[in-house]
């Protein structure tokens, strides 16, 4: 009985997901009949009553699927926005570039791949360089993480601003590189950031609330992001049509990143701030003794 209780639980979830997320994915394509806006207006009520119930049987003192208390600390709720903000921008930003290349500057898939090599590349050297500087320099790198990959999208727009369909694969290397660089320092460290300033007792539900955020907000960034560029993009088949749709996604990606790297901040002044407590409580305890 409870295990079919929790997974109707589950479901209510994954139903409000699946509300927004199917008519964003396929709303465009179908012409945006009036089902998608339905769809769209159910997600917010859904989800509402979900966690309705969950907080009633809080209340009641019986186990609920998410642990509310959670998204009461301020460290926990920032960093689940984190959580939301960068794996939507690093899908949205892999999905639009990917567009461009193929389908508006022509690459094959060969050529396409290879255009994103200096990313992977920057990502795997960030990614082992990060623990040197995360030891040096604490969580102080995520910050410079989340500005690099902010910078890197606002360069690619601002190339693609001045190219237009007459940009070339090469002009968007470097961007790619400092894109790989930037996700590198963000990515390792981000769940261990995050789950530092959470109750031990409570780490195992924010390690599944955050883990679950993870894996749906890439697809929401494709899914949100994909319909701003698709919108630009509108009826257009040239090179400048869709340079312009992917200028306006790197625009989306930058405001994602840049509000990922405030939040960054945010989540470090308030962990350090609660660090300071713990160890005046801790000295004054001990003099009490």
């Amino acid at each position: 009985m409870v295990g079919q209780c929790r997974a109707v639980r589950r479901l209510g979830l994954s139903a409000a997901l699946a509300l927004a997320l199917v008519p964003l994915v396929l709303g465009r394509e179908a012409g945006w009949p009036l089902w998608t806006w339905l769809s769209l207006a159910a997600a917010l009520p859904v989800l509402a009553a979900t966690v309705g119930w969950e907080r009633r049987l809080t209340r009641l003192g019986r186990q609920p699927l998410l642990d509310l208390a959670l998204f009461r600390d301020r460290v926990f709720t920032s960093g689940l926005l984190i959580n939301v903000c960068v794996p939507a921008a690093i899908g949205s930003q892999m999905f639009t570039t990917t567009l461009l290349l193929q389908a508006g500057l022509g690459l094959d898939s060969r050529a396409a791949g290879l255009e994103f090599l200096p990313l992977g590349l920057a990502t795997m050297a960030a990614s082992l360089l990060g623990r040197r500087l995360a030891a040096r320099y604490g969580q102080r790198v995520l910050i410079g993480g989340t500005l690099l990959s902010a910078i890197a999208s606002l360069l690619m727009a601002v190339t693609l601003r001045l190219a237009g369909g007459s940009v070339s694969p090469v002009a968007l290397l470097l961007p790619l590189a400092l894109t790989g660089l930037g996700n590198g320092l963000t990515m390792p460290p981000l769940m261990g950031s995050i789950l530092a300033g959470i109750a031990p007792q409570r780490i195992g539900a924010a390690s599944g609330v955050l883990t679950t955020t993870q894996q749906f907000s890439g697809a929401i960034g494709v899914a949100g992001v994909g319909a701003v560029f698709f919108a630009v993009l509108g009826s257009r088949t040239d090179a400048a049509g869709y340079a312009a749709a992917a200028e306006a996604a790197m625009w989306c990606v930058t405001a994602l990143m840049a509000t990922a790297a405030v939040l960054v901040g945010l989540l470090l002044r308030t962990g350090a701030a609660r660090a300071a407590r713990a160890a005046a409580d801790r000295t004054a305890a001990t003099e009490a003794k």
